[in-house]
């Protein structure tokens, strides 16, 4: 399948970014990827090459940011990577005083409010079940749970 606008959620975003140093070799040393592997971070790269245009919020850029938990030079070559992915992916337009305005920011906060918000515009790629029936709310055609693409 062909997506038009993608969005990828943190926890995808981060595999992505920690899986492209030494092909692959440190995502099991991020404290914040145990539930993933190789084989995710391959399926992340198929749905990549599979998509027109990938957007970046913001919000997600500053918490994939904060998230990496590698050390030393690990750690120099995420932020380099991070460099390079954030500058190749389009930037949505955010507005803070519109996105703390919704709803879900009180259950979800920001970041994941604006991906609500987002979904009638935008291909949201999550692998967190939590705000999936949110999501599917504002706009299902355009919520790709990881859970279920990983099997393709």
């Amino acid at each position: 399948m062909l997506y038009d606008k993608l969005i990828i959620d943190t926890n995808l975003l981060l595999l992505l970014i920690i899986g492209s140093i030494d092909d692959g070799m440190h995502i099991d040393k991020s404290g914040r990827l145990n539930n993933y592997d190789m084989g995710d971070y391959d399926n992340i790269l198929k749905i990549i090459k599979n998509t027109k245009e990938i957007y970046i919020t913001p919000y997600i850029a500053t918490e994939v940011s904060n998230l990496i938990d590698l050390k030393g030079n690990l750690k120099e070559k995420a932020f380099e990577i991070c460099r390079e992915i954030f500058n190749n992916f389009k930037q949505v337009k955010i507005d803070i005083h519109s996105d703390i305005n919704e709803n879900s920011f009180i259950y979800f906060g920001l970041a994941d409010a604006s991906l609500v918000k987002l979904a009638p515009n935008y291909n949201i790629l999550t692998a967190d079940n939590r705000l999936l029936v949110e999501l599917y709310k504002s706009c299902s055609e355009n919520i790709l749970p990881y859970e279920l693409l990983k099997w393709y």
